[in-house]
C-alpha cells in the first residue's frame, strides 16, 4: 500500500543518516569534547585500555549511545512530518465535505439562515431564484427569514481529485411561533467546490419541497456515493511544436504555436476543455434522445444506475427504474439553456445548470425550469448522470 511504502521511506533515511554520522564520528565527538554536548545528551570522557578508545578518545558506547540518540531523533521528527502530512490527507477525504455541509446547517440554526449562507457561500455561487442568480448578492439583499432552516446530508461524493464534491439530503424550516405556519420538507442539492487553503465552498445550490419524510433529521444516515480513483501525475510537457484545429464542433482553424512560446495552451487545460466538452455533448444527447424518443430510452442510456431524480412535489428517487416513474411524467418538446458549467481537476466530476423550457404542444405555454445535472464518467470514460434535479418556475 501506498501509506505504508511512504512510513518506510523516513527509517530507511534516519539509518542512511545515522551511517553517515558514524562515518565522521571522529569530528562528531571533538566537537562533543570542545563543549557542544547535545541537549539530553551527556559524554564522559575516560581512560580506556590501548586500542580501546573511540575516535576523539570517546569510549565506543557513549559514541555509539549518542549515534542512537541522533538518528532516534531524525527519525522521529521525519515521521512526525509524515503524520502531519496524512493528516491533511485526510483532511481531503469525503469526511471534510460531510463534515463542511454539516457545519452550515449548525451554523443556520445557531445564527440565521443569512449569515450562515454568506459565510459559506463562494463569491460566484449559484443560487436559484427561480432562475439562475449569484448567491452571495441574493442573501446580501435580504432580510434573515423568520425561522429555522435545518439539514443533513444523506447522500455525498467526491471528485477523485478531492477539489469538487456533491452533496444531498432532508431539509426542515420551522417558521417563527408567531406566523403560525406548518413546518416545511424538501432536499437540498449542493455543489462544493475546494478552495487553494483547503476550505470547502459551496458553489451551486439548489433544492425542492415534498412531503414530511418518514426519517427524522436526527436519524438520518449518510450514503456515500462510489469512490473516485486517485488521478496519477500527468507526463510533463517539453517544448516543441504544437498543431491544433477547432476543439468545438462549430470551430474551424488551424494553430500552431510552441511549448514555451506565446499561443500554446498548456496540456491540462485542453484536457479539461475536452472534458467539458464531452460532458455538455452527454447533456445535448440526453435532452435529443429525451426529445425524439422519451425518457423511457433516453435515461437508460445515459444515466448511471444510482441516478438520483429530484422534483418538487415528490420524494427523491434512486436508481434508474425509480426515476422513471417521475420522468415519464414529462411530455413535449425539450430546449436546454445551459448557463454554466464545472468540472474537478480529475476531470471524472462535473456539473451544468441552466434553464430547461418543455412544450407540451404546440399552442400551449411554456414550462420552464432550473435545472442542475452532475455528471460522473464511468470507468469506461463515458460520462453519466448522476444527478438531475429540477425546479419549477410556477404558472403565472
Amino acid at each position: 500500500m501506498p501509506s505504508t511504502e511512504r512510513a518506510q521511506r523516513p527509517a530507511a533515511g534516519a539509518l542512511a543518516l545515522a551511517a553517515l554520522l558514524a562515518a565522521s564520528s571522529g569530528s562528531a565527538a571533538r566537537a562533543a569534547g570542545g563543549g557542544r554536548t547535545p541537549r539530553g545528551a551527556r559524554l564522559r570522557r575516560v581512560r580506556a585500555p590501548a586500542g580501546g578508545s573511540g575516535p576523539g578518545g570517546f569510549a565506543a558506547p557513549a559514541l555509539a549511545a549518542l549515534l542512537a540518540a541522533l538518528a532516534l531523533g531524525v527519525l522521529l521528527a521525519v515521521s512526525s512530518g509524515s503524520a502531519a502530512r496524512a493528516a491533511a490527507a485526510g483532511e481531503s477525504s469525503l469526511d471534510s465535505l460531510v463534515a463542511a455541509e454539516r457545519a452550515i446547517s449548525r451554523h443556520s440554526v445557531a445564527s440565521g439562515m443569512k449569515e450562515a449562507f454568506l459565510a459559506h457561500l463562494a463569491d460566484d455561487a449559484v443560487v436559484f431564484r427561480p432562475a439562475p442568480v449569484n448567491g452571495k448578492q441574493v442573501w446580501q439583499a435580504r432580510a434573515n427569514p423568520a425561522g429555522t432552516l435545518e439539514w443533513a446530508p444523506d447522500h455525498a461524493e467526491i471528485s477523485g481529485a478531492g477539489d469538487l464534491g456533491v452533496t444531498s439530503g432532508p431539509w426542515e424550516f420551522r417558521p417563527a411561533p408567531e406566523r403560525n405556519l406548518p413546518t416545511g420538507y424538501g432536499h437540498f442539492n449542493s455543489v462544493w467546490k475546494r478552495t487553494k487553503s483547503g476550505e470547502w465552498r459551496v458553489a451551486v445550490d439548489i433544492g425542492i419541497e415534498h412531503e414530511k419524510p418518514a426519517v427524522d433529521l436526527g436519524a438520518v444516515e449518510l450514503v456515500p456515493g462510489p469512490e473516485h480513483e486517485k488521478p496519477k501525475a500527468e507526463p510533463r510537457e517539453f517544448g516543441g511544436a504544437v498543431f491544433g484545429g477547432g476543439l468545438f464542433s462549430s470551430g474551424t482553424g488551424v494553430g500552431v504555436g510552441f511549448a514555451s512560446g506565446p499561443g500554446y495552451v498548456p496540456r491540462e487545460h485542453r484536457l479539461m476543455a475536452r472534458a467539458i466538452n464531452d460532458m455538455m455533448g452527454a447533456e445535448r444527447a440526453l435532452v435529443f434522445l429525451t426529445r425524439t424518443k422519451g425518457t423511457e430510452q433516453a435515461y437508460p442510456a445515459h444515466a448511471a444506475a444510482d441516478l438520483r431524480v429530484f422534483r418538487s412535489g415528490s420524494l427523491p428517487a434512486v436508481g434508474v427504474t425509480d426515476a422513471l416513474a417521475i420522468l415519464a411524467k414529462r411530455r413535449g418538446h425539450l430546449d436546454l439553456v445551459p448557463y454554466g458549467d464545472g468540472m474537478s481537476a480529475s476531470r471524472d466530476l462535473g456539473f451544468s445548470y441552466g434553464l430547461l423550457v418543455a412544450r407540451p404542444s404546440g399552442a400551449a405555454a411554456p414550462d420552464t425550469c432550473s435545472y442542475l445535472h452532475v455528471w460522473r464518467r464511468d470507468n469506461a470514460g463515458r460520462w453519466k448522470l448522476a444527478l438531475d434535479v429540477e425546479n419549477a418556475f410556477g404558472k403565472k
